[in-house]
């Protein structure tokens, strides 16, 4: 029987999820004969547009979670994923029998975590960046187009993200987020299927990864508002969201 999921590791995949807003093996290659070229200019407006979560309003999907650190396996999971733009997100995981092992909704800022099971509901502000407040810049080093954004500082600029496109598609093929100007998670999307990656890699610096899996998403369906609402108090123990990250549950 499986165990219940590592909360703190579904942490960082909503957070992440809602941070980007917004595929059949890793490093899987994109199929060319299913995407069509592009034609015409590159330009920093262009590569912002096809940002990957750009491409659709809604997406809603089965999902296979595999979760690594270095080569050892800490658990494979089933779940239902539900997101609409600019950042909402609803991930459940099932625990054994098909039980919900987890719930999580990020919304308005606000990313909360359900433990059913222990009546434990984590929750904290997580809002979304602003991209406005941004500065970009872009590179064509031959192979791939990329895209960094910055964040203007205390008398300084700081590295926030690179995006890279591929040089034909322009398939926003891979993200690194940047904290303080240093390196702490890598995304690398693959198994296009138009323009929705079926499969996403996920890649801390600290040797944790995750691999997501989406099973027949369906993308620009409309979506019940009721899918985003935020959790009510009632009958739980509320726990501030930074005890996650402590590993204090």
């Amino acid at each position: 029987m499986s165990r219940l999921p590592d909360v703190r590791k579904l942490f960082l995949l909503c957070l992440c999820l809602a941070l980007l807003s917004c595929a059949k093996r890793p490093g899987l290659l994109l199929h060319p004969g299913e995407v069509e070229p592009y034609e015409g200019p590159v330009t920093i407006e262009v590569l912002k547009d096809s940002h990957v979560f750009k491409k659709f309003r809604t997406l809603r999907s089965e999902v296979k979670v595999k979760a690594m650190r270095g080569r050892k396996r800490l658990g494979r999971y089933q779940g239902a994923l539900v997101y609409e733009r600019p950042g909402s997100v609803r991930l459940r995981v099932y625990g054994p029998l098909g039980t919900t092992g987890v719930d999580a909704v990020h919304s308005g800022g606000i990313l909360q975590i359900l433990l059913p099971q222990r009546n434990y509901l984590y929750e904290g502000r997580a809002p979304l960046p602003e991209p406005e407040k941004l500065l970009y810049s872009m590179e064509d080093d031959g192979k791939r187009y990329i895209l960094y954004a910055r964040k203007p500082g205390d008398g300084d600029v700081k590295l926030h993200a690179a995006y890279t496109f591929d040089r034909r598609t322009l398939l926003n093929t891979g993200i690194t987020l940047y904290r303080e100007g240093e390196g702490f998670l890598r995304m690398r999307f693959a198994g296009f299927a138009g323009n929705v990656p079926h499969l996403a890699m996920l890649d801390l610096f600290n040797g944790y990864s995750m691999e997501i899996e989406l099973l027949e998403p369906e993308t620009d369906s409309d979506i019940s508002p009721e899918f985003f609402e935020h959790f009510e108090h009632e009958g739980l123990k509320v726990l501030p969201l930074k005890r996650i990250l402590k590993g204090d549950m």
